[in-house]
């Protein structure tokens, strides 16, 4: 039977204002076309070289690929979540690229040079109650993946 996890990640590309650009009113700061539009490429070249060194992970039942909100969401509950698996593997190799576009050092100087747009968060509950990791990277909020702990009866 073996240990099971519930596994949750997001990578998402959202549409930051450019300081210089930014469109202010009542409500606050919005994104300009041109960020929306940045975002979108973004998101589309990262798509695409996801596709390519990562089909699996991406053809997975569990990935949904929601390209109206610039997203790729992953939700698998009771799974084997080995990380010498192959299908474990593949996934965590594509949050590493996710991780890596956020980041991008400039190997000449150091600075980081990564895309503003990214970000995400990778969620694992085991069948532990103290077997929970959560990671974060980039451009992101925590409410896009929450741990809840319930207690469940079999009586209601």
């Amino acid at each position: 039977m073996g240990y099971r996890s519930n596994v949750a990640y997001t990578i998402r590309f959202t549409p930051l204002p450019n300081p210089q650009t930014f469109n202010e009113t009542e409500e606050g700061e919005f994104p300009t076309d041109s960020d929306i539009k940045l975002c979108k490429e973004s998101f589309y070249t990262f798509l695409a070289e996801a596709k390519v060194k990562f089909p699996s992970a991406i053809s997975d039942s569990a990935m949904k690929v929601d390209e109206a909100n610039f997203a790729l969401n992953f939700f698998a509950e009771d799974v084997k979540w080995y990380e010498d698996y192959e299908d474990v593997k593949c996934h965590m190799s594509l949050l590493q690229l996710a991780q890596d576009w956020s980041e991008n050092v400039d190997e000449k100087n150091g600075e980081t040079k990564g895309n503003k747009h990214i970000g995400g968060i990778f969620v694992r509950v085991g069948e532990n109650a103290d077997d929970i990791t959560e990671e974060a990277f980039g451009e992101h909020d925590w409410d896009w993946i929450a741990v809840q702990r319930q207690v469940v009866v079999d009586w209601e």
